[in-house]
């Protein structure tokens, strides 16, 4: 199993700065993470086939599927 990816590695791959990564995130531009560890501050991860599939097609808004849960 590949492991998740961190949000070094989204902005590494998108070539983004990480505010950029997270503006996107509030605004649903990019799949939402899996919050892992404490709800104050948690983990960001995603699934490398889900931002794989996002890519693919496109890169819609708000396409991701639901957020995980830790």
């Amino acid at each position: 199993m590949e492991s998740l990816w961190t949000p070094e590695d989204l902005c590494e791959l998108l070539q983004i700065s990480r505010r950029t990564l997270h503006r996107w995130i509030g605004s649903g531009r990019v799949p939402p993470p899996i919050r892992i560890g404490s709800e104050e501050r948690p983990m960001l991860r995603w699934p490398p086939d889900v931002i794989r599939k996002w890519l693919a097609d496109g890169c819609p808004p708000g396409a991701a599927g639901e957020e995980g849960d830790s």
